[in-house]
């Protein structure tokens, strides 16, 4: 484009998922994981919301690296990377949408499985700027979501714009 703007469209769609824990020889169920050629993962990002409620996505996911690492005197962490497993005739990914989930987190997640624009806005770099507020349709190209045993979800979203910007 000539004013700068570059134009996105959706293509393939990615999913990884990092399972990391403390490293013991005996540990069944890495080695369990390991072994596995296909698995279904589910995650919970709003686990603490009741038996029934809350949101979760599940896929079909097959492990494709294995590493242990160590900080010098701290626990020894062993940490599985899986990708989608793609399966004949069966969507490899999803989301269920539960109550507790925020509706533009779950417009956001759905607009990225579908490979659908979203209405975003974009504000002024600054209070000085004499720009105005645009706003215009964009792809979300990448969300992560981070969890821990004891921390909250944390939910990490990229768009990148059409190309097509508003003034308003």
């Amino acid at each position: 484009k000539t004013d700068g703007a570059r134009t996105i469209i959706p293509t393939l769609k990615t999913v990884s998922l990092e399972l990391t824990g403390f490293y013991r020889p005996n540990n069944e169920f890495f080695k369990k994981v390991k072994e596995s050629k296909e698995l279904i993962i589910e995650i919970r990002p709003d686990r603490y919301s009741g038996a029934g409620e809350g949101s979760l996505c599940r896929g079909y996911f097959k492990p494709v690296s294995h590493n242990q690492s160590c900080d010098v005197g701290g626990a020894e962490d062993e940490t599985i990377t899986f990708n989608i497993a793609s399966s004949d005739g069966i969507d490899p990914f999803g989301w269920e949408y539960g109550s507790i989930l925020p509706k533009a987190l779950e417009v956001l997640l759905s607009a990225w499985q579908a490979s659908e624009p979203v209405l975003v806005r974009y504000e002024p770099d600054s209070i000085t700027t004499t720009d105005k507020n645009r706003e215009g349709a964009g792809y979300v190209t990448e969300i992560s979501l981070e969890q821990s045993v004891d921390g909250m979800s944390e939910f990490s979203i990229t768009v990148q714009s059409t190309g097509t910007a508003i003034t308003f």
